[in-house]
């Protein structure tokens, strides 16, 4: 399952070590909610690439298995920015 919304699907580029390869995610399903493609796959409607923070509890229930263990994404650094009034 592909996330984002690209009729062509989504490009995983994954290492190993070394190596690697890209792969394109053109399945018969996308979205641009990682939840919503945990909960599918989870349901065993596909394979999805998704951060650790959103399938963790999937994964430590034993609901998600992990697939192409060895194989990587490189990693995705987030940013946050919110206006200094803010009272968080």
């Amino acid at each position: 399952m592909a996330y984002g919304t690209d009729p062509a699907g989504e490009s995983w580029e994954l290492r190993q070590g070394d190596k690697r390869i890209a792969m394109r995610a053109a399945g018969r399903f996308r979205a641009d909610s990682g939840d919503l493609l945990a909960e599918l796959a989870a349901n065993g409607e596909g394979i999805a690439l998704l951060p650790r923070f959103i399938v963790a509890d999937a994964l430590a229930s034993g609901q998600l298995m992990p697939v192409l263990e060895t194989w990587r994404p490189d990693d995705l650094w987030m940013t946050l920015f919110y206006p200094p009034s803010c009272a968080w």
